[in-house]
């Protein structure tokens, strides 16, 4: 495998592409048992994943020359990196590279083949947002403004959280890689744009707790002097119906990030926005940084305090989306002018669900501990006007 790498990682010409596609197909079954390698001065790395996920990518680039291109040779690359990925555990790395080239490979074989382009450059968006960020987050406290309506209640009803596409927003420059890229003119870009179609889905917290970032274990405030998120003024004008809405208080443990394998096509996880004058998407190469593409606003918009949950999957479809987040509600708050009938109805739809905490200890069981939720009025605070507060509410 080393001398293979060495001599065609960088084929110069369709005759030594030609060569390489020759001898990987000669050798491939054979390298297949190499990949557990491990090699005497890498102690605790699987030297030969690395070197048979570098031989892929290698393949790839040959076939991407070569005259040889063909159906079967595609199948065969697309078996083998299934092959890798069972192997090894999905090395996200390795699939963005292979996969993105499996798109351009079978683009460039027919148009005809272009549904299994989009296939293939899905698993390569699956990859790159993986690669975005790897840590399970447990989101202790985080809230959600929200009008009364029927898709409320049955959200409240079945424990569910309603996802939607970006291009459902209200800003026209949040998530624009969409947009980016039905602007661009070349097939790929369209190809790509497709890809995403109905399986990117976001949803949007609030929270002044930044999430743990390096050596920050506990995470900062983003504003010291910001009121508690529930008595934001801004917030409930905006996003609950004029203050005839709700507030809503979760608490997430860290099994809401999802990172895919083999046997699964979702990659989910939370992340703070970050808000700049300079929103700018692209780099000096033109490429697009997923980081920006998702988790950047202008900072017109940083009173929110934005948290984000990005959920992409691969079967996807439509504009919006429902998943279960059964127990992750651990309090309401009601507007000032929320209907005393929305109140009964909602606490009604909430009578006898609890939210839940793991506590975890060394060599013992987790345990789940039940709590009730909260109920709160938001009232003006009659000794500071304009200013609101909260007051508890004891369910009937």
């Amino acid at each position: 495998m080393e001398v293979y790498k060495a001599k065609y990682q960088n084929p110069s010409s369709a005759r030594i592409a030609d060569r390489g596609v020759k001898g990987f197909l000669s050798s491939y079954r054979s390298w297949r048992g190499e990949v557990e390698l491990v090699h005497p001065s890498m102690t605790g790395l699987m030297y030969g994943e690395k070197l048979y996920g570098d031989i892929l990518i290698i393949f790839s680039a040959c076939l991407e020359k070569s005259s040889l291109l063909n159906t079967d040779n595609l199948k065969i690359l697309e078996e083998e990196l299934a092959y890798f990925d069972k192997k090894t555990g999905y090395r996200f790395n390795y699939d963005e590279a292979i996969c993105f080239n499996l798109g351009l490979l079978w683009h460039k074989l027919g148009t005809e083949n272009d549904d299994k382009a989009v296939a293939a450059f899905k698993k390569y968006i699956l990859s790159t947002l993986s690669l975005s960020n790897n840590i399970a987050y447990g989101i202790k406290e985080c809230y959600a403004y929200k009008p009364v309506t029927n898709w409320l209640y049955y959200s409240l009803m079945n424990g569910e959280l309603n996802l939607s596409s970006p291009v459902k927003f209200n800003d026209p420059f949040d998530c624009p890689i969409l947009q980016l890229l039905e602007n661009e003119k070349d097939d790929i870009a369209k190809l790509i744009r497709k890809a995403y179609g109905g399986c990117l889905k976001i949803v949007c917290f609030r929270s002044n707790k930044s999430l743990p970032t390096g050596e920050d274990y506990i995470g900062k405030s983003k504003h010291e002097n910001d009121a508690p998120e529930y008595l934001n003024e801004l917030m409930w004008a905006h996003y609950a119906d004029y203050h005839k809405g709700i507030c809503i208080r979760y608490h997430f443990e860290a099994c809401q990030t999802k990172l895919p394998k083999s046997e699964n096509t979702v990659v989910s996880y939370f992340r703070d926005v970050e808000y700049r004058d300079d929103i700018s998407l692209l780099g000096e190469n033109g490429d697009i940084n997923m980081k920006d593409a998702f988790f950047v606003k202008s900072k017109a918009w940083e009173y929110e305090n934005e948290l984000r949950y990005l959920y992409f999957d691969i079967n996807g479809s439509g504009d919006f989306q429902q998943i279960g987040i059964p127990n992750c509600i651990s309090a309401i708050y009601f507007g000032l002018r929320c209907s005393d009938n929305d109140k009964k109805l909602i606490m009604n739809l909430m009578k006898g669900k609890k939210w839940t905490t793991v506590e975890r200890k060394l060599n013992t069981p987790d345990k789940i501990v039940d709590h009730d939720i909260e109920f709160y009025n938001i009232v003006r605070d009659e000794k500071c006007f304009g200013k609101l507060i909260a007051e508890a509410i004891t369910p009937s």
